[in-house]
């Protein structure tokens, strides 16, 4: 949390350094350092453990790399094919673009076992239309913890989610797979 609260405490900034001639923003602890680090973290969160060490594994024994230089797109490349998909989205948004979402989310019972479950989100910064990520959505009460991940798509989304007990208590992202600030739980 204290390294989330870091990255977060301004609302822009890229990790991507379009400005090579500055040593301070090259080495900007916020931006490079943190979120860099964090961004790891994510991608271990959004392809799993599995894949991210068998990528970073196949990385560190590529030949195309490992006497040579190697780029973003190497890494990205490796991670991509272990996690058997495209990580486009998630550079273009957390690489590249600044800033991070603020979840907004609504839970309303619809009996005593099912919830309906509508995920938003603000962007910190202009840069970022919205931040297609997987969330973490944690219900328990004193006898049930379980935690749902949503793939949060789109703005307002609606899903349905039957959790086999009634919650008395609502988390978003209790383990920190994200970078989020100022999130936000309604229950109706």
């Amino acid at each position: 949390p204290q390294v989330i609260s870091h990255i977060t405490s301004k609302p822009g900034g890229s990790v991507y350094v379009n400005d090579i001639t500055d040593p301070a923003r090259i080495f900007d602890g916020r931006l490079s350092y943190s979120k860099g680090a964090y961004l790891l973290h994510m991608i271990r969160w959004v392809i799993g453990d599995k894949a991210f060490f068998q990528a970073i594994r196949n990385y560190l024994a590529d030949p195309a790399v490992k006497y040579g230089y190697a780029g973003n797109e190497d890494l990205i490349h490796h991670f991509e094919q272990q996690g058997d998909t495209t990580l486009t989205e998630f550079f273009d948004d957390w690489y590249y673009g600044e800033g991070y979402p603020s979840y907004d989310v609504s839970v309303g019972w619809i009996n005593g076992e099912s919830v309906k479950v509508i995920l938003s989100q603000q962007q910190s910064h202009p840069s970022v239309d919205f931040f297609e990520m997987p969330l973490p959505i944690r219900f328990r009460n004193s006898k049930h913890d379980t935690i749902v991940v949503y793939d949060h798509k789109t703005n307002h989304q609606e899903f349905i989610t039957n959790l086999g007990f009634f919650p008395d208590s609502v988390g978003i992202d209790p383990n920190y797979h994200l970078i989020s600030a100022e999130n936000s739980i309604t229950v109706n």
